[in-house]
């Protein structure tokens, strides 16, 4: 998976023009470091995942397009225990994530 999901933020990088040391830049970290995440070579953290969300202008979902079925894709209720969360911004991406990684209905795990 840290593979595909470094492949797409190289797909995004590179679509809205960005070169690594821009985005490198933006994190505060080094081009190399980009790098490593775009070739899969480092985990790239739920705190990073979000700072790229906003460099890049892209929904959180977009880093999972097409590595979860599209019945994972629905919507968190507003019951998902969120709401105790006082950052709006920090709530709408943690329900795009939690969207995203939700298993089909009858797999093995689903809490349904």
């Amino acid at each position: 998976m840290n593979v595909r999901i470094g492949a797409r933020l190289q797909d995004i990088r590179q679509q809205r023009g960005m070169t690594l040391e821009r985005v490198a830049r933006e994190l505060s970290i080094s081009y190399q470091q980009v790098r490593k995440y775009e070739s899969g070579r480092n985990r790239i953290s739920v705190t990073t995942l979000l700072a790229l969300v906003d460099i890049l202008e892209v929904d959180l979902s977009t880093f999972f397009q097409g590595l979860v079925s599209e019945s994972a894709l629905t919507r968190p209720s507003a019951d998902d225990g969120l709401e105790s969360i006082p950052d709006p911004e920090v709530r709408r991406h943690l329900r795009a994530l939690i969207g995203v990684l939700r298993l089909p209905p009858g797999e093995e795990g689903d809490p349904h």
